[in-house]
């Protein structure tokens, strides 16, 4: 009572000088404490380069601020939730930076009080823009592929946020040309839109989705709708190399409702429905060398049923630099957010097996002394058939640490558990140099199970590159192996590697770059004595 008194008091010392000083900003839990309401919301949006900072004051930073449009005022007061008027809650301003800092051309985002006279205080958003529109060439190599992305993909669309991308690529399995929007914002409010289609080399895929998500931990509902449907060649590896392939027609949709259940100490639990629609289609099976791997069951299937779905999110955002990233702000949550859903495939409603159906999802987060930060993360999923017993069961668990005791550094390391059980024909578990074992070919190995860690030094220097790009070094090993279910773990694989890590510092799309040499420890028939990975390969 005393404190909220004092913060009341403040603020009339401060509104009896609005007519010519500047009003003392005060802190956002203050501002709750004292039952504020919020007066404006000021935008002030800035530009891709700083023209105060000198290595960002020169013709290329001037030639591509003139170019920008940056973001629309209604654009970012969009994604806030809050408008004058509103009593203040210090919890909903930082899930609105959340929120900002989550769209992808915005760089860093940041939401001030300012007294604005008796109750009320100003919310003063800054927010900086990234170069939205990127012209070019995306090239990853790893494991001897060189994977490459020709692209005109533009973020925020005349400073309106919307996505929109037309893209030529090859990847692992296949050439792609790619024509993409997205609206993270859709007609200014909670909803998203989705809208992709793709011309595959070896066939079409095509996505829509409609979502209206949890934008914050107090919305009370969620709904949306999926539908994806691709027409592909699916090849199986072992050793780096084709086994065999056949061509596949997958094609899935959804629809759901979520409400909220309980709030209670920034933790949201939430409950709903989905349907659930799946199809399969395979066609005759390729053996490119025979013996390699054990052939597959090609059984079409048609999957159909209602689950219950189950949600647990909190709030326990804290800010870090430099873990994954380079100088920008990264929202870790040291709480967790877990679903699970489960239900029944029935021939009621059109599937053609009688099945329970379960997958979950979890991640979280903790402080693990000085420097030391822990994170979890999981997924599985698993199908229980009549006459088949369990079918196509994953689960995945992933440890991450990180460690910044030392400066100018990063220790990072990561442990990842996998394992399969009689997998559908799409789905196949691999260990290579796209997987994280980066001295080695893509998809070296294909099994049920594996472990893999990884261990990286992480060193951000000084030096920038006229704003647009800072330098850093990294030196890693990777670890691994793999089995067969009816085997045992055998060889371990391991490699090192080191080189350079450049910080995206204005651009929204690959926030780090990577050039770096692995050199595999445990050598065999076919596996170069080194691997150059190149592009934004780094996956923790």
């Amino acid at each position: 009572m005393l404190r909220q008194v004092a913060v009341l008091a403040f603020a009339a010392l401060g509104a009896a000088h609005l007519g010519g000083a500047a009003a003392r900003a005060i802190t956002w839990e203050e501002a709750e404490a004292a039952g504020l309401r919020f007066n404006r919301v000021v935008v002030e949006a800035a530009d891709v380069f700083d023209p105060r900072l000198p290595d960002e004051r020169h013709a290329l930073g001037r030639a591509a601020n003139a170019i920008h449009r940056t973001t629309r005022d209604g654009v970012v007061r969009g994604a806030l939730l809050f408008a004058p008027g509103d009593r203040v809650a210090a919890a909903r301003v930082r899930e609105s930076e959340r929120r900002l800092r989550g769209l992808t051309w915005i760089i860093d985002a940041a939401i001030e009080p300012r007294e604005a006279g008796p109750g009320l205080v100003d919310a003063m958003v800054r927010t900086h823009d990234g170069w939205s529109l990127s012209l070019g060439l995306k090239y990853n190599r790893a494991g001897g592929d060189a994977l490459w992305r020709v692209s005109v993909d533009e973020d925020n669309l005349l400073g309106w946020g919307k996505m929109l991308s037309v893209a030529r690529e090859r990847d692992l399995d296949r050439s792609t040309t790619e024509f993409a929007y997205r609206d993270p914002l859709l007609a200014g409010g909670p909803w998203t839109l989705d809208l992709a289609y793709r011309d595959l080399s070896d066939g079409a895929s095509r996505r829509v989705k409609v979502e209206r998500p949890f934008h914050e931990l107090a919305a009370p509902w969620s709904a949306g709708g999926e539908f994806r449907r691709s027409e592909l060649d699916i090849e199986r590896y072992q050793r780096g190399e084709v086994a065999y392939a056949f061509p596949a027609r997958l094609e899935d949709a959804r629809l759901f409702w979520m409400w909220l259940v309980r709030l209670e100490d920034r933790t949201a639990w939430r409950a709903g429905l989905e349907a659930l629609s799946s199809e399969r289609g395979y066609g005759e099976l390729e053996i490119a060398r025979p013996g390699l791997l054990g052939e597959p069951e090609l059984r079409p299937q048609r999957l159909r049923g209602l689950l219950a779905v189950g949600e647990v999110s909190q709030d326990r955002y804290e800010c870090f630099r430099n873990l994954c990233s380079v100088d920008s702000v990264e929202d870790v949550n040291l709480g967790w957010d877990a679903a699970v859903k489960g239900g029944r495939m029935s021939r009621a409603l059109g599937s053609d097996v009688e099945a329970w159906y379960a997958e979950g999802r979890w991640r979280g987060g903790a402080r693990a002394g000085a420097g030391v930060l822990l994170l979890h993360e999981g997924e599985g999923r698993a199908r229980l058939e009549e006459g088949e017993g369990v079918r196509d069961a994953f689960l995945r668990a992933r440890e991450s640490l990180y460690w910044q005791g030392l400066p100018l550094q990063t220790i990072a390391a990561r442990l990842d558990l996998s394992w399969s059980r009689r997998p559908d024909p799409e789905h196949a578990l691999y260990l290579g140099g796209f997987e994280g074992l980066r001295g080695y070919p893509n998809r070296f190995r294909q099994g049920e199970r594996s472990w893999l860690v990884s261990v990286e030094d992480r060193l951000v220097t000084p030096w920038r590159l006229w704003g647009i790009a800072q330098v850093g070094f990294v030196a890693y090993a990777d670890a691994g192996a793999i089995a067969a279910e009816e085997a045992g773990f055998g060889r371990t694989w391991a490699d090192v590697g080191a080189g350079l890590r450049f910080g995206n510092l204005k651009g929204t799309l690959s926030r780090v770059v990577q050039l770096t040499l692995a050199v595999p420890l445990v050598r065999e028939e076919g596996v170069p004595r080194w691997q150059l990975v190149v592009g934004n390969t780094a996956r923790f």
